[in-house]
């Protein structure tokens, strides 16, 4: 399977090619989410995060 040419930039949300913004110089990553697996061994403890995070807010 081939990945992603496309980056975003984390700073001022600006799409390019290139490992570094070329507008404010921040560094990019891939704008998609994770692959999802049903036999994901860490889901349990995503979820738990996630609930942990809903309370302390």
């Amino acid at each position: 399977m081939s990945s992603s040419l496309i980056r975003k930039c984390k700073a001022c949300s600006v799409y390019t090619l290139l490992p570094e913004c070329p507008q404010c110089k921040g560094p990019t990553s891939t704008p998609h989410p994770a692959r999802y697996s049903p036999m994901d061994p860490y889901a349990r403890y995503r979820r738990a995060l996630m609930q942990e995070i809903r309370i302390k807010s």
